[in-house]
């Protein structure tokens, strides 16, 4: 955070959604079913006590934004691998989250935990399929329609 503002980073967390969201628009149409973006973020060596808060402060910026700009993607979001007192804390708040909120966040583990160079994922190869078949297994259990 030291070598950007804010308000850079914010458009750049826009930026990538409208990547998705123009990526799975193009495969949509190539492949001739309706491709949607689920958000997985892993929060592997995220603290409570080390983050920044200008981090938390343009995600949260951005995603207020987006919410309007791009609704079809402000559905699901996974958020994998929290560390152990965050996943404490969202089991005792989880809750006391609107309804809404938490058909639209599932918290688990796996998926990244043990991927240090996502260039691994980025390519073809076992890494990726590997990963991908986590998040397909994770969807398919978490958000059933």
């Amino acid at each position: 955070m030291a070598s950007v503002s804010v308000e850079e980073l914010e458009q750049f967390f826009l930026y990538a959604k409208e990547v998705n969201c123009l990526v799975a628009d193009e495969r949509s149409l190539a492949s001739d079913r309706l491709c949607r973006v689920i958000l997985a973020n892993d929060l592997s060596g995220v603290s409570l006590f080390n983050s920044s808060p200008d981090f938390r402060k343009a995600l949260s910026q951005s995603s207020t934004v987006a919410a309007s700009i791009y609704p079809s993607v402000n559905r699901e979001t996974l958020l994998l691998n929290l560390p152990k007192v965050l996943s404490a804390l969202v089991k005792l708040f989880k809750p006391l989250f609107p309804k809404s909120v938490q058909k639209k966040l599932k918290f688990c583990q796996g998926p990244l935990a043990k991927v240090n160079d996502l260039a691994l994922i980025a390519r073809a190869g076992e890494e990726r399929e590997k990963f991908l078949d986590q998040i397909d297994g994770l969807i398919a259990t978490e958000w059933k329609e």
